[in-house]
C-alpha cells in the first residue's frame, strides 16, 4: 500500500509542476485574435468630428448629377508627384 502511494506521488508531481507553466497570469493572454477581428471589421457608419464625408452634401451631389447630364462636367485637376528638375 505504501509503495502505491509513493508511486502515485512521484508520477503526479511532474504533472502538477507542468500545470504551473500553463498559467501565464496575463489577463490579456489570447487576445490577439480579438484584436485582429477588431482591426479588420469596417465601421459601416463612421462618425468623424468636423470632417465632411465625401458625397455627404445632397445639394452638391444634385448639382454634380445635373452638370453630368448637361455635359458641363468640371475639368479634373491633374497633378503629379514626380520630381522635376
Amino acid at each position: 500500500m505504501r509503495k502505491t502511494q509513493l508511486t502515485t506521488c512521484l508520477l503526479s508531481a511532474p504533472l502538477i509542476l507542468l500545470t504551473g507553466c500553463a498559467t501565464t497570469g496575463d489577463r490579456d493572454f489570447g487576445a490577439v485574435v480579438q484584436h485582429n477581428v477588431v482591426a479588420q471589421v469596417v465601421d459601416l457608419e463612421p462618425q468623424y468630428a468636423g470632417v465632411p464625408i465625401e458625397g455627404g452634401s445632397g445639394d452638391r451631389s444634385v448639382d454634380g448629377v445635373g452638370r453630368y447630364k448637361k455635359g458641363a462636367v468640371k475639368e479634373l485637376l491633374v497633378g503629379t508627384t514626380a520630381f522635376k528638375k
